[in-house]
């Protein structure tokens, strides 16, 4: 089976996920991580990586993060989590990397 792992967030994200990783792929399945770049060091041996951000440089990221957090909610939350996936994770619409991945 192909899996992806995808969290956004701190080292309490990151090593659940990596250990998950491990697991899946000791028993066989195909599985890519997606985090931040920083943490590619904690993605285990065997485990794809994709980062997050599509590249984005971290300044640029975080100028970005900034705005969303200070940007007014509008729009259901399906719109607000495809808005947030787009900017943050790269993804475009989400399903097209995803499935990729």
């Amino acid at each position: 089976m192909r899996v992806l792992l995808s969290t956004f967030g701190t080292l309490g994200d990151v090593i659940p996920f990596a250990r998950l990783a491990s697991a899946l792929v000791a028993r066989g399945h195909e599985v890519t991580y997606h985090t931040w770049e920083m943490f590619r060091r904690w993605v285990p041996d065997g485990v794809r990586f994709a980062a997050a951000g599509g590249g984005i440089a971290a300044r640029d990221l975080d100028a970005h993060m900034l705005a969303a957090l200070r940007a007014p909610l509008a729009g259901t939350l399906v719109d607000q989590i495809r808005a947030f996936c787009r900017m943050f994770y790269g993804l475009g619409d989400g399903s097209a990397r995803a499935r990729a991945c």
